[in-house]
């Protein structure tokens, strides 16, 4: 035997719990955590390539179809992350618009310009405000059964979360004419206003409420990024209508217990479409116009 060697007591139990449980549990944890991410971002990245794939030689009036298509994917993923979901599909419409916007700014028709971003918007809070009716009828079983009740104060918050998630897609495509009309500073300004208000509602809600504290204080600020954005964007030539700010408060129907919203939602579609209060005359007739053309190119493939 060495001289010198020494000798370290290992307890056996504390070797078995070294070895088999934290370490394992924390390694465990981990790969459930990776599977989880992998799986959220493999879904994301269908859903976002679909998307992509569908826009290509899209007119703008198509956008409507666009939305309709990618509503299913967007159901299935909203209890993964509802919020990253519908602001980016929200970035691609916008992305996707901007474009034609600047094309017919610079052949000098600001009118159209204008009537295409003030339907697009019209659409957008129309559509994503059923996709979210959609997400709240699905969201008992994703919390209750598969989650199995671990996440209620999440669920609770879930249907103002969906509200603001869509105010802000609505600031997100609304300020494209700003950036149309190189009056980028007031994109800025509107969001370093809704960010200021944002920490100061922070700072009283949360103390008091907690979560819905804080998801009180971001929808109040999302709204008030939409807010400033319209008034801007009326004040810089493109000019509201009732419908477009109409429109704005729709997703205020998600607040409302699902029956409600359910009947609300059916009955705002068919007046919407019935009526001239929402949508005027050639802005339905470009919507069908563009969604039989959709229909007649995928009808062709298949």
């Amino acid at each position: 035997m060495p001289s010198g060697a020494r000798y370290r007591h290992v307890d056996p139990v504390q070797s078995r719990i070294g070895e088999s449980g934290p370490v394992e549990s924390g390694r465990n944890l981990g790969t459930t955590k990776a599977r989880a991410d992998s799986t959220v971002n493999w879904l994301g990245g269908r859903v976002r390539a679909r998307l992509q794939i569908l826009s290509t030689g899209l007119r703008p009036g198509a956008m409507l179809a666009l939305v309709v298509h990618s509503a299913v994917g967007l159901v299935g993923l909203v209890q993964l992350d509802s919020r990253l979901m519908l602001i980016s599909l929200a970035a691609i419409l916008g992305g996707m618009l901007l474009p034609y916007l600047a094309a017919y700014w610079e052949k000098d028709e600001r009118d159209k310009a204008c009537n295409q971003l003030r339907w697009s918007l019209k659409l957008m809070a129309l559509v994503f405000t059923a996709v979210g009716v959609c997400m709240l009828i699905t969201a008992p079983f994703i919390f209750d059964t598969i989650l199995q009740g671990r996440y209620d104060e999440g669920l609770a918050v879930l249907p103002m979360t969906l509200v603001y998630c869509i105010w802000f897609g609505l600031y997100t495509v609304g300020q494209d004419y700003m950036w149309v009309a190189e009056k980028g500073k007031f994109t800025a300004l509107a969001l370093l206003g809704g960010l200021l208000l944002n920490l100061l509602l922070n700072w009283l809600l949360i103390p008091s409420m907690g979560v819905s504290g804080a998801v009180l204080a971001t929808t109040i600020s999302n709204a008030f990024l939409v807010t400033v954005v319209y008034v801007f964007n009326h004040w810089l030539g493109c000019k509201s209508d009732f419908g477009i700010w109409f429109c704005a408060l729709v997703p205020l129907i998600l607040l409302l217990p699902v029956h409600f919203s359910i009947i609300a939602s059916v009955l705002i579609a068919i007046a919407g479409w019935k009526t001239g209060v929402i949508f005027r005359a050639e802005e339905k007739q470009e919507v069908a116009d563009s969604v039989a053309k959709l229909a007649k190119k995928f009808g062709g493939r298949s």
